[in-house]
């Protein structure tokens, strides 16, 4: 016979593991306890209890751990490992996944950048929704102009039909993320579901690419915790929102973002709208006013992500660090590109209202190109100029691209452009 008060308790452990305690009898006459499996219309489970004198009858001690009996039933469920899957089961199943969807030779990515942005501004740009045919190509001219790097959160079927934005993106050292196959959300869906969606994505951007995507968007946003236990990626969500989808306005998309980022912010945004991609520019300048540092998402977090983990920005973490670092009069150096810091710094203008200084008599004249040339050296030798671009091609410097070194190719030689794995059923 078990008391009313053991019946609770056992009723309490059942409800953690995912059962529901049906009828449970409180009498001492009861013989048999009625267990009902939550969602399940399979015949009720009938335990029987041995018939003992009530003079005799000890109630059996059930141990529950204190961390379950103080958490609430909804919370020891989210705490259950993979929302109700074993570990082992999660593995096989991105096993299968992965083996349907391999992904070839691969390399690192982008060159490493040691930025510490828990103490300097940081600030994260996300483009989702890509590549855009007609945008996403102008939006990489301008990064490349500004020398910013971002992160872009591309869908899988988008690639497949036009890597070649991909390509260029990986290339310049932006951050390539996963944002599922087709733009569908992820709650509600299969653990076999998932592994495949997102094995099928990141195979068919490591193909033309060679990057391995480690980060993964999820769409609308949608993500809880069973879900996030079943994805072996960090889920990378945002702190900055300007609606650029919905009102496809530049100035109102330029407010916003400018407005709501602080330093670790991570902004959302949409490469495929033109609105969005005309905003750039002048987020770039105002933040760049700021003396902020434009970083990947990886960079942010200074490549400290974890799998199943959901992140929405640093700005938290990075105002308490700075909030300390003023504390104790402590100055950090604003971070600069190794890339920028052989570039000669343009020439400030001289205040309205000071003297401008008189040329010294040795210091040799420029031309209307900027280009200095040396007057008659010791050995009457003349030292002239680098012949200029030819006309119609852009002076070295001026497209972006020409002052800025190669990024190291892959390890492996890249596959040809051969049918991709969105040819597979």
């Amino acid at each position: 016979m078990a008391t009313g008060r053991g019946l609770r308790t056992i009723g309490a452990l059942l409800a953690v593991v995912g059962l529901t305690a049906g009828t449970l009898a409180a009498a001492p006459n009861h013989r048999s306890l009625t267990l009902v499996v939550a969602g399940s219309p399979a015949a009720p489970v009938v335990a029987s209890t041995p018939s003992t004198p009530a003079a005799t009858a000890r109630p059996t001690p059930v141990r529950v751990p204190t961390h379950v009996a103080r958490a609430s039933i909804d919370q020891a469920r989210s705490q259950l490992p993979f929302a109700g899957h074993s570990t082992a089961a999660v593995a096989a199943a991105w096993t299968r996944a992965r083996s349907r969807y391999p992904s070839g030779p691969t390399w690192a990515g982008t060159p490493d950048r040691h930025i510490d942005c828990l103490h300097l501004k940081c600030i994260a740009l996300t483009f989702d929704d890509g590549p855009g045919a007609q945008t996403t190509d102008g939006l990489l001219e301008i990064l490349a102009r500004e020398h910013v790097r971002a992160t872009f959160m591309v869908i899988g079927r988008n690639v497949a039909a036009d890597p070649g934005p991909t390509i260029r993106a990986a290339w310049d050292g932006h951050e390539i993320g996963m944002h599922t196959w087709a733009h569908q959300a992820l709650p509600g869906r299969s653990l076999d579901q998932i592994a495949a969606d997102l094995s099928r994505t990141s195979a068919v951007i490591t193909h033309y690419t060679g990057v391995v995507p480690n980060l993964v968007r999820p769409p609308y946003g949608a993500i809880d915790v069973p879900t996030a236990k079943l994805i072996p990626y960090p889920l990378i969500l945002w702190s900055v929102d300007p609606d650029d989808w919905r009102d496809q306005n530049s100035d109102l998309v330029y407010q916003r973002v400018t407005s709501a980022g602080r330093p670790g912010s991570i902004v959302l945004m949409h490469d495929i709208y033109p609105t969005t991609v005309a905003a750039v520019p002048r987020i770039i300048d105002f933040y760049k006013q700021q003396h902020y540092t434009f970083v990947t998402v990886s960079e942010l977090y200074q490549s400290k992500l974890r799998a199943h983990q959901m992140y929405h920005g640093r700005v938290d973490e990075v105002a308490r660090a700075r909030a300390k670092d003023k504390a104790e009069h402590r100055h950090r150096k604003p971070w600069v590109d190794p890339e920028l810091r052989t570039a000669p710094a343009p020439d400030a203008p001289a205040a309205q209202g000071e003297p401008a200084e008189e040329s010294a008599a040795a210091e040799p004249p420029a031309d209307d190109t900027g280009t200095v040339t040396a007057t008659a050296p010791p050995d009457d030798t003349v030292a002239t100029a680098p012949p200029s671009p030819p006309p119609g091609e852009p002076a070295p410097g001026e497209d972006g691209l020409s002052e800025r070194p190669p990024y190291p190719p892959p390890a492996q030689p890249r596959r040809g452009p051969v049918d991709g794995p969105d040819s597979a059923s």
